[in-house]
């Protein structure tokens, strides 16, 4: 009834974006203040119980299973025009305010395990929120520090250039999944920070 007659935009979805808000909030804090390091052979499905600690591919999963959940509402109630609030606000509770303690935590670790659908979860939400630079940053960090290794390496001297290309060809991979193929991106983070690390 109060969807038929227009009513939940004006009364029911305000209220309800503010106890969101404050439940994702909370929910949020908890979940990001215990986050661990990721374990060997890790799948990123949520979390089968929420009070305990996960690793950010289970966090991620969390987000996007809840973000799915709420499109879904959508769909079904296409006269609540207070979805689109409703989504950003979980996404800014969710995302938005842990993005850089979510990339400080497990980023790295999912690079090398080469987590690419993991690491692809983490540009969708992050574009939603406008922080899809930080996430550049990071891996803009990881290349030149994987790639400072590599070139510090004495024991590698000798295969230093194949090596070289096998990491590239590794990063290219990454870089497709986890940016989504965006090619802008890839020509601009990957070949710059690359050429960065060969040359030091």
């Amino acid at each position: 009834m109060i969807v038929k007659h227009g009513l939940s935009s004006q009364f029911f979805m305000p209220s309800l974006t503010d106890a969101s808000r404050d439940y994702y909030a909370r929910k949020s804090r908890r979940l990001v203040g215990s986050l661990v390091a990721i374990q060997p052979a890790e799948e990123s499905r949520p979390s089968s119980n929420l009070a305990s600690t996960m690793s950010v591919p289970q966090y991620l999963a969390h987000v996007k299973l809840r973000i799915d959940k709420e499109t879904q509402c959508a769909v079904r109630y296409p006269n609540t025009n207070g979805n689109g609030p409703l989504l950003s606000t979980i996404l800014t509770q969710l995302i938005e305010k842990h993005a850089e303690r979510l990339l400080t935590t497990n980023f790295d670790a999912m690079v090398d395990a080469f987590m690419l659908a993991d690491l692809a979860n983490f540009y969708s939400p992050l574009s939603s929120v406008g922080k899809i630079e930080s996430l550049k940053r990071y891996w803009v960090m990881y290349i030149k520090k994987i790639g400072l290794r590599l070139v510090q390496a004495p024991e590698l001297d000798v295969s230093l250039v194949s090596e070289l290309l096998v990491l590239k060809q590794r990063l290219d991979d990454i870089m497709t999944s986890m940016f989504q193929k965006s090619g802008i991106v890839s020509s601009i983070v990957n070949g710059t920070s690359f050429r960065n690390a060969e040359h030091r």
